[in-house]
């Protein structure tokens, strides 16, 4: 029995509002610690791109 697969537009999808709600979460924290607005910002879009490239290595990994 095969199983159905996921496009791999859907899968973009999925990763990249993971990695946006990730990097907001990440910069709702570094504001509330009261950070400079520059670390907020440049920690939140660390944590959109490490995400965003996890999240796309693990797709190669994953698809037959």
């Amino acid at each position: 029995m095969s199983t159905p697969q996921v496009h791999r537009g859907t899968w973009l999808a999925i990763v990249l509002l993971g990695a946006v709600l990730g990097a907001v979460v990440i910069g709702a924290v570094f504001y509330l610690l009261n950070a400079s607005p520059l670390v907020t910002l440049v920690t939140a879009g660390a944590a959109f791109t490490a995400v965003t490239g996890l999240g796309l290595k693990m797709y190669e990994f994953l698809s037959p």
